[in-house]
């Protein structure tokens, strides 16, 4: 009885009758669910706009998980598939020794035809940051920082499914540019609201190769076509809800509120990312244990791809290592942590449990995390 007391387990039925998680959890239910039944319809077979939106949110959520956005002065993430490099090399080395088109398309057509139904991603998050005087007004605080984040990412899908006799490449590459001021308003120890506005440039362009082209470009990621730009002010709002047992957090990201594009449109569009997600606070003696559960979405991919459930594990707060573990519908995310007040050092491995997917076969994908935080 004694190790049950000491655990301070969460009363999760009891964090629900909070009136105010409740009707938090209701709105973004509500939101997300219409829209994630017409886009389940709508969506068709596998796209890789569809694709890449999907694994870029997830590692919004993991950058979530970790540490709180545009609150360092340098934040460097780096995220790529197992195999990425040497596939990119194996491919550009193919259509570089050739001596004749005919060879060179031979040559890049045995390179796919090793990865012939597979797919790869990359994505590099960069942010830049720097602190604004503290501002108090009665019983108001404001933290406010500025930032400029940079984001580029791109993936690409190998695959003969629709032509058994001819390998196809599927491209997608977005470049995003954020330049803005973030504050943190807190009004009691329990709540907080993170406020970011900002200017918002989003690039992209999607290509679909058959062998030809990939050897003419000497690259599945070469993209010097059209290249859609759309700028915008948009915003960013999170609220936090911070109890004894329990953490409660709903936010919106990307939110445009106003256009500057006279009407150019990116592929990707402007749809927000929404996202909520409660913890739990469990301690046996040094011990902590937070198990953590929630949902994230936005246009081209359903409510059920958004769902997430995982764990903190941290022995004695004084010890700057910490434990994470997150589970999605396809993928197990390990990630174990260094952190200090004044730098922090983060890897992580998301495994496919579910292979192939789509009858497309998932790599692993190796993420590492580099930030000097504002302290």
């Amino acid at each position: 009885m004694g190790v049950i007391n000491d655990l301070h387990f969460a009363n999760i039925s009891n964090s629900f009758y909070n009136k105010r998680v409740i009707k938090l959890i209701l709105i973004i239910f509500v939101l997300s669910t219409s829209a994630s039944i017409k886009q389940a319809h709508a969506a068709g077979t596998r796209g890789e706009i569809q694709r890449y939106t999907l694994l870029h949110d997830r590692y919004i959520v993991d950058r979530g998980l970790r540490k709180l956005r545009y609150d360092q002065f340098l934040d460097l993430d780096i995220v790529a598939s197992s195999g990425l490099k040497s596939f990119l090399g194996e491919v550009e080395s193919s259509s570089k020794n050739a001596s004749t088109t005919a060879e060179r398309d031979v040559a890049v057509l045995g390179a796919l035809a090793k990865n012939v139904n597979t797919e790869r991603f990359v994505d590099i998050d960069v942010t830049l940051g720097a602190p604004l005087p503290y501002i108090r007004y009665r019983k108001f605080q404001l933290l406010p920082n500025l930032f400029y984040n940079i984001n580029m990412g791109a993936s690409t899908t190998l695959s003969n499914l629709e032509d058994g006799t001819s390998i196809r490449s599927q491209s997608y590459l977005k470049i995003e540019k954020r330049m803005g001021i973030l504050s943190r308003i807190k009004w009691n120890k329990e709540e907080e609201v993170r406020l970011a506005l900002y200017s918002f440039t989003k690039s992209d362009v999607a290509l679909d190769l058959d062998v030809s082209g990939v050897a003419g470009k000497s690259s599945v990621f070469k993209f010097d076509d059209a290249i859609r730009d759309q700028k915008m002010i948009a915003s960013d709002w999170g609220y936090t809800l911070t109890k004894p047992r329990y953490t409660l957090l709903a936010e919106v990201q990307e939110l445009q509120l106003l256009s500057q594009s006279k009407g150019v449109k990116s592929l990707q569009g402007t749809r927000p990312f929404i996202h909520t997600r409660i913890t739990n606070n469990l301690r046996i003696g040094d011990l902590l244990l937070k198990p953590f559960y929630g949902f994230h979405f936005r246009r081209w991919y359903n409510l059920m791809e958004g769902l997430y459930v995982g764990a903190s594990l941290k022995y004695n707060i004084e010890i700057p290592f910490e434990f994470l573990m997150k589970l999605s519908d396809e993928f197990i995310t390990l990630m174990p942590q260094f952190k200090t007040k004044y730098f922090q050092f983060i890897y992580s491995i998301k495994t496919p449990y579910r292979n192939p997917r789509d009858k497309i076969w998932v790599s692993a994908l190796h993420n590492v995390n580099i930030s000097i935080p504002i302290p």
